[in-house]
């Protein structure tokens, strides 16, 4: 059996840790394993990573598994169609918070990957509140492993929940305007 190298890639030196990447795949072949969804929480990673490598000319393949949002939907007993998604595991995610604003009018439920902090739910119910708005958010937290968990919670509370989420979290807000 071969050996293999592992390089973890950590947000502080991602770039680096890229760059690396590429050198050895240049003549070897190289996986990168990622827990989010590739077109979906990752997205700006996977977009660095193919940019990377066709300045390389190094062939770039993704496999997906199957992604949490699907297993949420599939939870919920919701179709997309009856959903509006929305990912605030972005750079500068201040500016889709706003949407989150503009789809409550669909009448659909929302669908969101709060922003991956230790508070990103609360963030997204103080947000939700100081605009005036009421109802429930449902979180889905590690779908798919062990530690799978799921907690309801009216925004109020949600607003003032200490415990500490994980960065694989997704919310299904039910919301209404209240002023």
């Amino acid at each position: 059996m071969k050996e293999k190298e592992v390089i973890k890639i950590s947000y502080s030196t991602e770039k680096e840790d890229l760059e690396r990447l590429a050198h050895l795949a240049t003549d070897k072949c190289v996986a990168i394993l990622i827990h989010g969804d590739p077109s979906v929480s990752d997205w700006q990673f996977m977009e660095k990573l193919r940019t990377l490598c066709r300045s390389r000319s190094i062939r770039c393949e993704v496999i997906p598994g199957v992604s949490s949002l699907n297993v949420a939907l599939l939870k919920e007993r919701l179709d997309m169609v009856e959903t509006i998604f929305i990912t605030l595991h972005t750079e500068g995610a201040e500016k889709y918070y706003e949407e989150i604003l503009r789809m409550v009018s669909t009448r659909r439920k929302i669908v969101l990957f709060p922003e991956p902090y230790r508070d990103g739910p609360q963030r997204v119910a103080r947000y939700l509140i100081d605009k005036g708005f009421k109802g429930i958010a449902r979180i889905y937290e590690s779908l798919t492993y062990q530690n799978e968990r799921f907690y309801e919670y009216k925004l109020e509370d949600l607003a003032k929940e200490k415990r500490a989420f994980t960065d694989l979290c997704i919310m299904i807000l039910e919301i209404r305007y209240d002023p």
